[in-house]
């Protein structure tokens, strides 16, 4: 699984691209730790 970050750049406006690479042996994990964090954002948020 491939993950891309854009962000523009505070320097200028170049947009500046950070990929994160999550190998299968890591997938199980990473869906726990994203499901755990979007569960706390929306608590916080509130509907």
């Amino acid at each position: 699984m491939v993950i891309t970050e854009s962000k523009k750049s505070p320097t200028n406006n170049a947009v500046v691209k950070h990929k994160i690479f999550i190998c299968k042996e890591h997938l199980e994990e990473f869906q726990s730790l994203s499901a755990e964090s979007i569960s706390f954002i929306e608590k916080e948020k509130g509907d």
